[in-house]
């Protein structure tokens, strides 16, 4: 039995390790030969920013972590990264957004290097769990 729980409790682990963290935006399917027009309309509109010196991030409105505050504060500073709240239609908004920010997030870290969107994330993150420690 203590063989059993051991051999079953590593194969739960071994699902959780090799799971995706976040599924992320929808796929393309392997049969579509078009892409999505309205990701392409977000992509375009990206580099149409990245031309103008623009560089911005969307997201929906969804519920934001303590830290996301902070997080944009760093963004802007560090980056010039301007944080837009996207509020369009639902069923268009994913595409849309989800080409915006793919294109978008490749120039900057081609700008600050890679990763810089992570570590400015968790740096934001870090500073908000120390400010509470000391409340």
């Amino acid at each position: 039995m203590r063989v059993f729980l051991c051999v079953l409790a590593t194969a739960v682990l071994a699902g959780f390790c090799t799971a995706p963290a976040h599924s992320g935006p929808p796929k393309a399917k392997l049969d579509q030969k078009h892409p999505n027009a309205d990701r392409l309309k977000g992509m375009k509109a990206a580099v149409a920013d990245i031309e103008a010196g623009k560089l911005k991030l969307k997201s929906p409105p969804l519920p934001d972590p303590p830290w996301h505050g902070p997080y944009v504060k760093l963004l802007k500073k560090e980056c010039g990264v301007e944080w837009e709240m996207v509020t369009d239609k639902f069923e268009k908004l994913i595409p849309k957004m989800g080409g915006y920010n793919d294109v978008m997030r490749v120039e900057i870290e081609h700008r600050f290097g890679y990763g810089i969107l992570g570590k400015l994330e968790k740096r934001a993150e870090a500073e908000y769990r120390k400010s509470i420690e000391k409340k």
